[in-house]
Order: C-alpha cells, then sequence, then structure tokens
C-alpha cells in the first residue's frame, strides 16, 4: 500500500503547476507577514497561517516546509539560501501536489536535501524492527506518516525527527520524545498513524 500511495503522489506531482506568477507573488506576500527571521524550530504550524504556499495556507499544507526547514536546523544548515520562504518558493517548483491542496511528494524532499550535499536514504516499510533500524544509522529524519492509517481521508502529516545526547528521539510539530524510532512517530500521531516513508539524512559534515 506504502509504495503505491508513493506512486500516485509521484505523478500527481508531476501534473501538478504553480505559475510563477504566483510563486513570485507569494514570496512577497510572504516577506511582508514573516515576523522575523527563523533561526529555531518551529513546534506550531498554526502560528504561521498568514504565511501562503501555492493557493493555500502554510497552516493548511505547510507541514512538508515546516519538517524541511526543522531538519535544515538539525543539521545545522539554515542559511539566506535555505530559509523557510525559499524552501516555500522550491516546492512551489518542484514537488507541489494541486497548489497544495494535497501537500508535497515526499520523493521531492528526499531530493531537496540529496541536492544540498547530504548522504540520504529512506525507506517505505513502516515495520517496528526495520524502522528502529533505520533510526540507528542517521542523524536526522523526515517522516510522511498518516493521521490514521485505518482511514486515509485523514491524510498525511510530515514531521522532522532529531536525537539529543541521551540518543532519544524528538519529533517537531508536534514536539513527542520516545527511545526508538517507532514510537516516536506513534506518539507524534496519537497512536493512530503509522510511517508512509522515511527519510534518514547524514550530516557529514559533523563526522569530519
Amino acid at each position: 500500500m506504502n509504495k503505491v500511495i508513493l506512486f500516485i503522489y509521484r505523478i500527481l506531482a508531476l501534473i501538478s503547476h504553480t505559475t510563477y506568477k504566483r510563486i513570485s507573488e507569494n514570496y512577497d506576500y510572504n516577506m511582508k507577514r514573516l515576523p522575523h527571521e527563523l533561526s529555531d524550530y518551529i513546534e506550531d504550524q498554526d502560528s504561521l497561517s498568514s504565511l501562503r504556499i501555492g493557493n493555500c495556507s502554510v497552516s493548511f499544507c505547510g507541514c512538508g516546509v515546516i519538517a524541511t526547514f526543522n531538519a535544515l536546523v538539525s543539521l545545522k544548515h539554515t542559511s539566506d539560501d535555505n530559509n523557510l520562504l525559499k524552501i516555500i518558493s522550491y516546492y512551489e517548483k518542484k514537488g507541489l501536489v494541486f497548489a497544495g491542496k494535497l501537500g508535497i511528494s515526499p520523493h521531492y524532499i528526499k531530493n531537496y536535501f540529496i541536492k544540498n550535499g547530504f548522504s540520504v536514504s529512506s525507506t517505505s516499510s513502516d515495520n517496528i524492527v526495520t524502522l528502529d533500524e533505520f533510526g540507528k544509522c542517521y542523524d536526522t529524519f523526515i517522516c510522511t506518516m498518516y493521521n490514521n492509517k485505518k482511514k486515509l481521508t485523514k491524510g498525511f502529516h510530515y514531521i522532522c525527527i532529531t536525537k539529543n545526547d541521551n540518543s532519544e528521539f524528538i519529533s517537531h510539530n508536534p514536539e513527542c520524545i520516545a527511545f526508538s524510532l517507532s514510537s516516536v512517530v506513534e506518539k507524534a500521531s496519537s497512536g493512530k498513524g503509522k510511517s508512509l516513508y522515511m527519510i534518514g539524512v547524514l550530516n557529514e559534515k559533523n563526522r569530519n
């Protein structure tokens, strides 16, 4: 099921289109409404309701953008070229599905980090053992998860997952903490969801 949904999302992103006029207008609009330059994790998506992505608000469909930004904060890779507004514009050009009504295709989020020079891998498995082994191998994660695995109409949500010094996993937007990758996904979805697509990112700069 996971691979089928991912394939459909990939096709939908290919046939979707946001006009350059809309992208430019959104960037100017967002520039006037972003209260200040962001440098820390975004934990409350609703706090960005005044910002636009495609034809929607960031509070409605901006979780993929927020997860990308939060991952860059974790990887200490925030810069003027990777600020929130430029991330929005990037996905409006590549990956946005139906002008944001169905969010972002997960493959394009993976491609974003590859483009930025990180070592990246992914899995569409929701097996607990597989996920927890995957969690040992990477520094930062972006999970596309079902809000409710039994009710697909509840949609999907993107979260960034980081690790602390105690080897605990922390999700952002919402903020939850657990001792394994699979457990933090379960907590972030209030026990109803599962991982659809997990992206793992290595911060190679921190390993040199």
